[in-house]
């Protein structure tokens, strides 16, 4: 055993571990630990504490050796471990109880506690390791124990957050905790409530202190307002406060200290390289244009895949907006097809962060959405409190999270579903509430990543119809788009109840074009229909129609849930451009750019524009048939 032990501990000093011997079935150290914080033991000090011993070996944590290990102590923090993602890495370790689960790190993360049965082993902590008793390597297979994932969950304690930066691309994004440490108030009220007792000698009352006032000098706070607190500190936490006199010369060393620190940073500062700034003007046309390329689209116009934009869709409460965004997103992951008054070509990656619904809806829509759609796989990804936990971007670690899942799943497009459930417990009609949600989401789309807001409308007015959406009179002014949604009801009475709008009094043949026969298929019944009412369209894209109908058709047979909708001008001269079928089933030859402008009343530049892509595909199919 000793040898093994022996060649186990080389081992991890080869991968740059440091490692210490402990008595064998214990955790105490046989050797001062404190210096192999900061450095690797030598070979020799390897074979002096492991060649022919009965020791056991632990591997300290940390920066010196790299690692991070979330330590869960039985099986139901294990399985905490896993729904949180905190168990994501290739090296576990099994112990008696429950596991270590390894990652890397390059920063001094504080140790301390997840949760009431998950641990954070990182800076001055160590664990024991394989082959020590009771443990034994878990390896992952297929995977390389030399290559472990980076620690990306929570720091210990409720201060550890990850800020929030500006980037300029999706790959720049840097999620790396950062250290924020206990407050001395707070570390010490912890001790106190741990240990049943007031602080004493052999407490480092004297460094507790000392800490104390460099925090307060740090937060910029007043001689006198330090000299109350400490004294407040001192009684409320000691069993023997220390008198005014000791107080004092605490505050005016470390007084000292900062003025000296303060006068070094002024005499020391490197001079600031001077800024090259470089206007963006006509010269830049080339460039802009280099970067940018074809305008290609996930969701044609709203949302482009070469380029990132901010959409919000709206409506009364239950009257499908969610509906619509689910659909929408997911059918653009399956690609090539219509929905609604959009065209789906390239197929992104998707976050769904799913706020309101529960397993049993969350459930039926995705069984739904594969069999109409086809079967998404991981370009879907949906993030749900039920399944994972809850999320308040109001707060720095709920945007912490969302970076993480971001990073993690490498999304084009977020969803955000709702507003509400979101940014929890916001005031919607406080323009200050709105700028953090403003100053997220350009910060994603200059990341280059599209962001989809789903949102409440406001309480109807007057008519019935739904008015703007919460807040808008302090929201948003980046969105470039704002899609309303109003569901339309047959019967005038539920359209009065439900805020909604009667069919009978809509005379837009798009309307009624859902009722035709040919809208459906054998098993088919029209379960929702809704208005889609374009109320912001910042590109002044032509090709987007202020207004369009879309209905739901759902089959009990087959369990599908179908988007249904008339074409707009531009899928309508997509379809012209190729062959197509007319009224009577007939297949027709491709009309040219000036028969579809006649045919559609639309300017043939705009058709052209259109339809270009689609002939240029026509092009290189003659030549490589004719060849």
């Amino acid at each position: 055993m000793s040898e093994k032990v022996l060649n186990a501990a080389l081992e991890y000093l080869e991968r740059g571990w440091s490692v210490i011997p402990v008595r064998k079935g214990q955790k105490t150290p046989l050797v001062s630990w404190k210096e192999y914080q900061d450095r690797l033991p030598t070979e020799e000090e390897i074979y002096r504490w492991f060649d022919k011993t009965e020791n056991d070996i632990a591997i300290i944590c940390g920066k010196v050796s790299g690692l991070a290990v979330v330590d869960t102590d039985n099986q139901e923090a294990t399985e905490q471990a896993r729904v949180n993602g905190w168990d994501r890495t290739p090296y576990r370790v099994k112990t008696r109880k429950g596991y270590h689960f390894y990652f890397s790190t390059d920063k001094r993360i504080q140790k301390g506690k997840l949760t009431d049965k998950i641990d954070l082993q990182a800076e001055a902590s160590y664990v024991l390791a394989p082959p020590s008793t009771d443990k034994t390597l878990a390896l992952l297979d297929g995977c390389d124990p030399d290559e472990l994932p980076p620690y990306r969950g929570p720091m210990a304690g409720e201060h550890n957050v990850i800020p929030i930066q500006s980037h300029e691309r999706y790959e720049d994004l840097n999620l790396d905790n950062i250290i924020i440490r206990v407050p001395v108030m707070e570390a010490a009220q912890q001790f106190v409530e741990e240990n049943g007792r007031l602080l004493r000698a052999g407490d480092n009352c004297h460094n507790r202190l000392v800490s104390l006032v460099g925090e307060l000098f740090a937060e910029g706070l007043q001689v006198e307002e330090i000299h109350s607190k400490c004294h407040q500190f001192c009684n409320e936490f000691m069993d023997h406060p220390f008198d005014d006199k000791k107080i004092i010369g605490v505050i005016k060393d470390i007084g000292r200290n900062e003025i000296r620190k303060a006068e070094r940073k002024i005499e020391d500062k490197p001079k600031e390289p001077s800024l090259v700034f470089e206007p963006i003007t006509t010269h830049s046309i080339p460039e802009l244009e280099s970067k940018i390329g074809d305008q290609t689209f996930f969701v044609d116009p709203i949302i482009p895949s070469n380029d990132a934009s901010l959409t919000m869709i709206f409506g009364y409460s239950g009257h499908g907006k969610s509906m619509f965004a689910r659909n929408m997103l997911y059918a653009s992951c399956v690609g090539q097809m219509n929905y609604g008054p959009f065209i789906l070509t390239d197929k992104p990656r998707v976050l769904y962060l799913d706020l309101e619904n529960g397993r049993r809806n969350v459930l039926r829509f995705l069984k739904q959405a594969k069999k109409t759609y086809g079967d998404a796989k991981e370009n879907f990804m949906m993030f749900s409190p039920f399944m994972h936990m809850d999320m308040n971007l109001k707060t720095e670690a709920g945007v912490g999270l969302l970076l993480n899942l971001i990073e993690q799943t490498k999304a084009n497009i977020v969803c955000i579903d709702t507003v509400r459930t979101a940014w929890v417990g916001m005031s919607e009609n406080e323009g200050k509430e709105w700028s953090g949600i403003n100053s997220l989401i350009l910060k994603l789309r200059n990341s280059g990543i599209s962001v989809v807001l789903v949102h409440h409308a406001n309480k109807p007015q007057g008519d019935g119809a739904s008015g703007s959406y919460a807040g808008s009179t302090n929201a948003l002014t980046n969105l470039e788009f704002g899609i309303k949604i109003t569901q339309v009801f047959d019967e005038e009475e539920r359209a009065r109840a439900k805020a909604g709008l009667f069919a009978g009094s809509i005379e837009n043949p798009l309307l009624h074009n859902l009722y035709h026969p040919l809208a459906l298929t054998d098993g088919e019944r029209m379960a929702v229909k809704m208005e889609v009412r374009f109320v912001k369209n910042r590109e002044a894209d032509e090709s987007l129609e202020d207004l369009s109908y879309v209905g739901f058709a759902s089959n009990y047979d087959t369990d599908t849930f179908r988007c249904v909708s008339t074409k707009t001008a531009k899928q309508s001269a997509l379809d012209f451009a190729q062959p197509w079928v007319d009224k009577d089933g007939v297949v027709k030859p491709p009309l040219s750019d000036k028969e579809i402008s006649a045919h559609l009343n639309i300017h043939p530049s705009i058709i052209s524009e259109w339809t270009s892509k689609v002939r240029a595909k026509q092009v290189a199919s003659f030549i490589a048939n004719n060849q």
